[in-house]
């Protein structure tokens, strides 16, 4: 693997990862990974466009697929916490806007809670479901579209920023144009520093080659939103097993060491409320070591 430029501040990279397949969708390619010792941030290669990517983003990507049942009720736990943060830091009944908002889930919570709510989201599947289910209108967009026609208070990007080719352009967009004075980013993205990503190597589910095209650590977010002119810049660690168990099902298919496969085959097959909770605990016991997901607070000056 050879050094490129990293896209953000043109620094030549060094390789991090070598060879990673797509396990959800291309099992037959391979991508890989290098880190910028400037930005302190990883990036994907080969460079590849939006359309390059759309094929990789089919109606059987897991981010596309309802939660039910117990898996269900963790993600609904999850938005409530979210919003929670939020409300310590927007005014009541703020203007709410969500870049790649799903099914429209999250601002249903958002919207119960007293939030004015609106969105954006590039599959139709996504906005037919907001639309059908809970009276939303999503705007048929990508994130590098972003076009508000006026800013509001509180900008929410769950798991977005890290499939976006310019990272860096995407956030100052969002500064500059959707963002109200005093107004508030609200960020979740894996964290590549983490003990997760030690411990899983390649098989990690945070990588999720090639669709995540860049790979961030604390200190690798935190500089590049005090560079672009954030301020007040929160970095939290969140704990999500579900995570954890599809880094362990990844290991259980993929790995190609027999012994560590069957291992990790054993662990896959406990009952998934059993395998959650293990999940659970392990990121408590591992908690000193950084989890393997962050929320990201900044604000506008």
């Amino acid at each position: 693997m050879s050094s490129l430029d990293c896209p953000v501040c043109e620094t030549s990279g060094t390789p991090l990862l070598e060879g990673v397949t797509d396990y959800h969708v291309a099992q037959d390619k391979a991508f890989d990974v290098q880190y910028c010792s400037h930005c302190f941030n990883g990036f994907s290669l080969p460079k590849m466009s939006e359309r390059d990517l759309k094929p990789f983003y089919t109606e059987q990507y897991e981010a596309y697929q309802p939660r039910t049942g117990f898996l269900g009720w963790i993600q609904r736990t999850k938005y409530r916490m979210d919003i929670k943060l939020i409300s310590e830091v927007a005014p009541p009944k703020s203007n709410l806007y969500e870049i790649g908002a799903g099914r429209g889930e999250f601002l249903r919570e958002a919207k119960e809670k007293g939030f004015k709510v609106a969105g954006l989201e590039p599959s139709p599947i996504g906005r037919q479901f907001a639309k059908e289910h809970f009276q939303i209108e999503l705007q048929d967009m990508s994130a590098s579209q972003l076009n508000l026609a006026e800013p509001v208070d509180v900008v929410v990007a769950r798991h977005v920023v890290e499939h976006v080719n310019e990272p860096h352009e995407l956030l100052k967009h969002i500064l500059d144009r959707c963002l109200r004075p005093e107004g508030t980013l609200f960020l979740k993205i894996p964290n590549f520093a983490s003990w997760e990503r030690k411990l899983f190597g390649k098989y990690w589910a945070g990588w999720d080659l090639p669709r995540h095209r860049f790979h961030f650590s604390p200190q690798g977010i935190e500089h590049l939103l005090l560079s672009i002119g954030y301020k007040d810049i929160q970095v939290r660690d969140e704990i999500v097993p579900s995570a954890i168990v599809w880094s362990i099902g990844h290991v259980a298919r993929h790995c190609n060491q027999p012994l560590l496969k069957t291992l990790f085959k054993l662990v896959n097959a406990l009952p998934k409320p059993a395998l959650v909770l293990a999940a659970q605990m392990l990121a408590v016991i591992m908690a000193p070591f950084k989890a393997g997901r962050m929320i990201v607070i900044a604000r506008k000056a």
